[in-house]
């Protein structure tokens, strides 16, 4: 059991790393939800997710900046997360 904690982790090391949340987690917390994780890419001026639908997911940010935007007042950005 250790051995295929020890893999999962090596195996997803790449998706984790740098991102604060998984910084002081247990291995077997990583070794669990690593096969779970997908990295994608969003270009500039795309959405996510958008008012009204269903969070089905998590994200968390790698490189770049996400906006919250505010869709009635003409795409104002209220906040922003790097």
């Amino acid at each position: 059991m250790n051995l295929r904690i020890d893999l999962s982790v090596i195996m997803h090391q790449d998706l984790v790393k740098d991102i604060a949340f998984f910084e002081k987690k247990q291995p077997r917390f990583i070794a669990f939800i690593g096969p779970y994780l997908r990295p994608i890419k969003v270009g500039k001026n795309e959405y996510i997710v958008k008012e009204g639908e269903y969070a089905h997911e998590m994200y968390f940010i790698k490189t770049g900046k996400v906006s919250l935007v505010l869709r009635n007042y003409n795409n104002f950005r209220f906040l922003e997360i790097s």
